[in-house]
């Protein structure tokens, strides 16, 4: 986590400045410079691939489907995943569910309003 945020504004700011934060979280520089060398590892590429199935099963269901929904699904298409791990990477999607039927409030009056005598 440390890294990929010295990676991201890399851009921003000049490298000296970076490694005088990475000095102060406690990293060197040359851990920096061997993270950015080491592949994905294999967990990441198979948490990036899942992440792209949730987001295509959500989006066909035109955004309707949670994540208990999701992951029945994938375990439909022969797709082993855990339950949580769906849910947590459908966070990025809005809190769906809710009655679509809810009622609103109708016929309230306006907002009370204060007197002038006060």
């Amino acid at each position: 986590m440390r890294y990929q945020f010295i990676q991201e504004h890399q851009g921003r700011f000049r490298m000296t400045i970076l490694l005088r934060v990475l000095g102060v979280l406690g990293v060197s520089a040359s851990a920096f410079y061997q993270w950015q060398k080491r592949p994905i590892s294999q967990r990441a590429q198979q948490k990036q691939k899942l992440a792209a199935q949730v987001y295509e099963l959500f989006h066909q269901s035109k955004g309707r489907y949670g994540s208990p929904r999701i992951h029945r699904d994938l375990q439909a298409l022969g797709i082993p995943c855990n339950p949580q791990r769906v849910a947590t990477l459908s966070g990025w999607q809005p809190s769906a569910g809710g009655n679509p039927h809810e009622r609103t409030a109708t016929g309230r009056a306006e907002s009370p309003q204060v007197c002038g005598d006060y």
